[in-house]
Protein backbone atom coordinates (compact mmCIF):
# COMPACT_ATOMS: atom_id res chain seq x y z
CA UNK A 1 0.00 0.00 0.00
CA UNK A 2 1.43 2.99 -1.24
CA UNK A 3 0.39 6.51 0.91
CA UNK A 4 -0.98 9.78 -1.45
CA UNK A 5 2.66 11.64 -1.67
CA UNK A 6 1.08 15.03 -1.11
CA UNK A 7 -0.82 13.96 1.78
CA UNK A 8 1.49 11.35 3.55
CA UNK A 9 -1.17 10.61 6.30
CA UNK A 10 -3.63 7.71 6.11
CA UNK A 11 -6.12 10.05 5.50
CA UNK A 12 -7.72 7.67 2.39
CA UNK A 13 -10.57 5.37 1.42
CA UNK A 14 -11.27 2.90 -0.86
CA UNK A 15 -12.79 3.78 -4.01
CA UNK A 16 -13.39 1.10 -6.25
CA UNK A 17 -10.94 -0.92 -8.01
CA UNK A 18 -9.34 -0.77 -11.33
CA UNK A 19 -8.92 -4.23 -12.79
CA UNK A 20 -7.29 -5.98 -10.14
CA UNK A 21 -5.69 -3.36 -8.40
CA UNK A 22 -7.81 -1.60 -5.40
CA UNK A 23 -8.08 2.30 -6.04
CA UNK A 24 -7.64 4.69 -2.84
CA UNK A 25 -8.70 8.33 -2.61
CA UNK A 26 -7.14 10.63 -0.27
CA UNK A 27 -9.33 13.24 1.75
CA UNK A 28 -7.10 15.74 1.86
CA UNK A 29 -6.23 16.43 -1.53
CA UNK A 30 -9.15 13.88 -3.56
CA UNK A 31 -6.66 12.56 -5.97
CA UNK A 32 -6.81 8.56 -6.13
CA UNK A 33 -4.09 6.14 -6.87
CA UNK A 34 -3.79 2.49 -6.35
CA UNK A 35 -1.22 -0.12 -4.67
CA UNK A 36 1.38 0.55 -7.19
CA UNK A 37 1.76 4.02 -7.35
CA UNK A 38 5.00 5.84 -7.12
CA UNK A 39 6.38 2.04 -7.18
CA UNK A 40 8.76 1.01 -10.04
CA UNK A 41 6.11 -1.32 -10.52
CA UNK A 42 3.74 1.35 -11.64
CA UNK A 43 4.00 1.50 -15.46
CA UNK A 44 4.19 -1.90 -15.59
CA UNK A 45 1.73 -4.07 -17.74
CA UNK A 46 2.80 -7.20 -15.75
CA UNK A 47 0.95 -8.15 -13.46
CA UNK A 48 2.10 -7.52 -9.37
CA UNK A 49 2.00 -10.91 -8.34
CA UNK A 50 4.35 -12.45 -10.97
CA UNK A 51 6.85 -9.39 -10.34
CA UNK A 52 7.22 -10.74 -6.97
CA UNK A 53 7.18 -14.16 -8.01
CA UNK A 54 10.54 -12.94 -10.36
CA UNK A 55 11.86 -11.61 -7.46
CA UNK A 56 11.80 -13.78 -5.06
CA UNK A 57 12.69 -16.91 -7.76
CA UNK A 58 15.96 -14.55 -8.55
CA UNK A 59 17.05 -13.94 -5.07
CA UNK A 60 16.22 -16.92 -3.31
CA UNK A 61 17.07 -19.92 -5.99
CA UNK A 62 19.65 -17.84 -8.17
CA UNK A 63 17.38 -18.29 -11.02
CA UNK A 64 18.46 -17.44 -14.42
CA UNK A 65 15.99 -14.66 -16.69
CA UNK A 66 15.99 -16.95 -18.92
CA UNK A 67 14.29 -19.59 -17.08
CA UNK A 68 11.95 -16.63 -14.89
CA UNK A 69 10.54 -15.92 -18.51
CA UNK A 70 9.67 -19.81 -19.10
CA UNK A 71 7.87 -19.84 -16.06
CA UNK A 72 5.94 -16.86 -15.67
CA UNK A 73 4.90 -17.56 -19.55
CA UNK A 74 5.92 -13.59 -20.59
CA UNK A 75 7.44 -11.88 -23.25
CA UNK A 76 8.81 -8.97 -21.25
CA UNK A 77 12.24 -8.16 -22.03
CA UNK A 78 15.47 -8.58 -19.28
CA UNK A 79 15.85 -4.97 -19.20
CA UNK A 80 12.51 -4.80 -17.49
CA UNK A 81 14.43 -7.43 -14.97
CA UNK A 82 17.73 -5.13 -14.83
CA UNK A 83 16.03 -2.37 -14.01
CA UNK A 84 14.48 -3.65 -10.88
CA UNK A 85 17.61 -5.62 -10.13
CA UNK A 86 20.03 -1.95 -10.48
CA UNK A 87 19.28 -1.07 -7.44
CA UNK A 88 20.28 -4.55 -5.48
Amino acid sequence: MVLSAPAAVLTWVKNGSYGPLQRYLCKDCDRTFNDKASTIFAHSKIALRKWLFSIYAFLRFNTSLQQLQREIVLKFAVSNIERLCAPL
